[in-house]
């Protein structure tokens, strides 16, 4: 018993524990035997020692490691909807109730008479993720200042290629929808980056 307390010990000390899977492995310069010859390497009850021992270390460094892992799925997953969210409710209003007119007045000419509504989804659904990437993921710990600042430039260049592409390739554009949409575009973007990157704290 004795000596199956030290061989346990020695085992636990000489292995880290990001090493312990290498104690499945058969050693073949075991220990000496009883004759004084060299045993051909550990007996089979060391072998089912140096497995349990091993397992003590493997599986609550897997169950931590699958508990982070799974704890990062869920913020992602909080944080994209939020910010998927954020984006259809604040550009709704903003399309739909504040700038109504305006839009109606400036791109009716170049307007469908019925919206194509898988588009749209495309766009909001791909956006969002790409302000997740982007703008929130690498940045939220730090600062959801910092989420919003990146988000702004974002959302800055986002939508003036959209408008000035527009503007120089459709005849019909307008002009005044360039800039509007552009500074909305700024704004929106940082908004929802900010709301994205607190949820991802937060959770």
């Amino acid at each position: 018993m004795i000596k199956l307390i030290s061989f346990l010990k020695n085992i636990t000390a000489t292995f880290p524990k990001e090493m312990a899977i290498m104690m499945y492995r058969i050693d073949h310069t075991g220990p000496k035997s009883h004759d004084g010859g060299a045993q051909e390497g550990r007996t089979i009850f060391e072998y089912h020692c140096v497995v349990c021992v091993s397992m003590l270390y493997i599986v609550p460094e897997y169950n931590k490691f699958g508990k982070i892992y799974y704890m990062e799925i869920i913020k992602s997953i909080k944080s994209y909807i939020s910010i998927l969210l954020a984006i259809l409710v604040l550009d709704g209003i903003w399309l739909g109730i504040i700038m109504k007119d305006f839009y109606l007045s400036e791109l009716g000419p170049v307007m469908r008479d019925s919206v194509i509504i898988w588009p749209l989804v495309v766009f909001y659904f791909s956006y969002a993720l790409s302000v997740f990437f982007i703008a929130v993921k690498p940045f939220a710990l730090k600062s959801s200042k910092v989420s919003a600042i990146y988000g702004a430039w974002l959302g800055f260049a986002g939508y003036m290629t959209f408008e000035l592409v527009n503007y120089g390739l459709i005849a019909g554009w307008p002009f005044a929808p360039v800039f509007v949409d552009i500074v909305w575009g700024t704004v929106l973007t940082a908004v929802i980056s900010y709301v994205g990157a607190s949820v991802y704290k937060r959770v």
